[in-house]
């Protein structure tokens, strides 16, 4: 890796990951949903690139998403709701 850069041109491998993070999640997802679909599961778009599993209740969904869970406690601790408050939360 290197922090070098010449001509806007991003020469380490760690850079170009962080740089195109977006891009490579998103490619990430697609593949995966393309994977499901293969397997028999339909699928539906969530947006940013994003897919999840039609059919599937929400109150599984919920159950089995702890992050969220700890994301929305965290926000209740600090007392605001909003979209910012749930960044800040994500990020500690």
């Amino acid at each position: 890796s290197t922090i070098k850069q010449k001509g806007g041109v991003i020469n380490g491998s760690s850079e170009r990951i962080y740089n195109f993070q977006k891009y490579y999640g998103m490619l990430y997802q697609s593949q995966l949903a393309k994977d499901c679909q293969e397997l028999g599961f339909q699928m539906q778009g969530l947006g940013n690139g994003q897919f999840d599993i039609k059919g599937v209740p929400q109150a599984i969904t919920d159950a089995f998403s702890t992050r969220s869970q700890q994301i929305e406690q965290q926000t209740l601790d600090m007392g605001y709701d909003s979209r910012a408050a749930k960044d800040t939360a994500a990020l500690d």
